[in-house]
């Protein structure tokens, strides 16, 4: 492979890498302290102040390097867009998962999970009653072993309060 090719992505990564560095070039002065009296490579600051200067040294000269490859061969932004694109799409089930987070209190934990499980076994394009099943006994898998084996404390459900206190108390410790 020719080392010199440009790739797509290969600006939006080095654009996306000088902002990082950027960014954390600025917030040097509030997450770090400099104390008067203490020797300079014991200062809290020099270190990570060091690590983010070379940051920023080889982000900027990998960004001049891939910005003379794409105006050398006059490569399309539009391949960028799509590339930014591509590497979005997982923050699909970040969001799905975020949603699973914020119905869990609303739904309580057994409902919100299988709903989650069922949910992202269609996302993924299963369609058969087995992998349906195979889902739904996952969750309830996963219900037991976080609730009971493992007692992880997860707040209940609002819905829970609505059923009488036996039935409340079962699921609120067990489900």
């Amino acid at each position: 492979m020719n080392r010199s090719q440009y790739h797509s992505g290969d600006l939006a990564f080095a654009i996306i890498l000088v902002l990082l560095s950027c960014f954390l070039m600025l917030s040097i002065p509030e997450e770090t302290k400099w104390f008067n009296g203490l020797a300079l490579l014991k200062q809290p600051r020099f270190w990570p102040s060091m690590a983010i200067v070379g940051l920023s040294f080889f982000a900027l000269a990998y960004a001049t390097a891939v910005w003379r490859r794409v105006r050398r061969e006059q490569a399309s932004i539009r391949d960028e867009v799509e590339e930014l694109i591509a590497w979005a799409r997982p923050l699909e089930y970040v969001a799905y998962f975020l949603a699973y987070v914020f119905m869990v209190p609303v739904m309580g934990y057994l409902f919100a999970t299988l709903t989650y499980f069922v949910l992202m076994t269609f996302r993924a394009g299963y369609r058969s009653k087995q992998m349906y099943a195979i889902a739904v006994l996952v969750a309830l898998v996963v219900v037991v072993l976080f609730k009971s084996i493992l007692q992880v404390k997860i707040g209940p459900g609002m819905w829970y309060e609505m059923l009488p206190s036996d039935w409340a108390n079962f699921f609120i410790v067990y489900l």
